[in-house]
């Protein structure tokens, strides 16, 4: 892993595209829509940065195994309404869908898609080992505040500088005071998950902040990489950590006895000796040669 992908925590999609644009090879040039695409069909995960804390509510996550395959059932919620920031990544699946099919248009310079009915199931988010999921939730007060105004015995109302509360609906209720002061003073944290409460409504959240930010976390590019460009020498090595690669690989071929002279002879004798010891190597031959061919101009220590 470069020392970028080990210092970052993640990068923007822009920075994730240009440094796969690199890994790939080949000259591709990977654009952003590329790897929200990618996420879509879910091949890599995206995340949302959350720098301002967003309200979560814990769901119930379930593992059941469905042709063959181990899908995750998402449930009710559970737990209390938490504060969520930082990265989580995204659920491909009900709004979150919407959300990054929208954003790849967008990013494509497509029509947007057709207004629909809303989701139902909200954006999920999830730590990275699918472990934790939440729903993001969007808070709705049950109150505005209107400044009272005063008139004099001409009937001209002048504005004062005391402030009321009114519901929604219409009418100033008063009631309302102390429990609309303790919510401000609490800063809307720890409150009781709810649906609907006399000063407050939760509802399903169908977009993200809008101060979030797309990003992959770098242990995921890291992950994509190993998956997709793992018969690679990556770009981002050194001279000297791809000529010191050589070197050991060079040293294992020797201690083994194989004719690097020969790489693609090479290539299937290592293959035969990995099948029998039940190790899996890349499927191309052409990516096992790609590494022997550098080996033979690395030279060995004579002793």
């Amino acid at each position: 892993m470069s020392k970028l992908l080990e210092l970052m925590p993640w990068l923007t999609l822009e920075n994730a595209a240009l440094r796969l644009s690199k890994t790939a090879g080949s000259g591709e040039e990977w654009k952003a829509s590329d790897l929200v695409r990618l996420a879509i069909d879910n091949h890599i995960r995206i995340s949302a940065y959350l720098p301002e804390p967003l309200h979560g509510q814990r769901v119930e996550a379930n593992t059941q195994v469905e042709d063959s395959q181990n899908v995750i059932v998402l449930g009710d919620g559970i737990g209390d309404v938490e504060r969520l920031h930082g990265a989580w990544d995204i659920a491909p699946y009900g709004a979150g869908y919407r959300v990054l099919e929208g954003i790849y248009r967008a990013l494509e310079g497509l029509p947007p898609s057709q207004s629909r009915m809303p989701s139902r199931e909200g954006i999920y988010l999830h730590d990275p080992e699918q472990s934790t999921f939440y729903r993001a939730l969007r808070l709705d007060l049950n109150f505005t505040f209107a400044r009272e105004e005063s008139s004099d015995e001409k009937g001209v109302s002048t504005p004062i500088s005391r402030l009321s509360i009114v519901a929604k609906g219409g009418g100033t209720d008063t009631s309302l005071a102390q429990e609309v002061a303790k919510v401000l003073s609490d800063g809307l944290a720890g409150l009781d998950p709810v649906i609907e409460k006399r000063t407050h409504n939760f509802y399903l959240a169908d977009r993200l902040p809008d101060d979030s930010i797309l990003v992959i976390r770098t242990d995921e590019i890291a992950a994509f990489e190993e998956r997709h460009f793992g018969g690679k020498i990556k770009a981002t090595l050194s001279p000297t950590e791809r000529e010191s690669a050589h070197q050991m690989i060079a040293a294992l071929t020797s201690l083994a006895g194989l004719d690097i002279s020969k790489p693609y002879k090479a290539a299937d004798a290592l293959r035969l000796h990995a099948d029998l010891q039940g190790i899996q190597l890349p499927s191309s031959n052409e990516t096992v040669v790609k590494f022997l061919k550098p080996i033979g101009k690395a030279k060995m220590p004579t002793r």
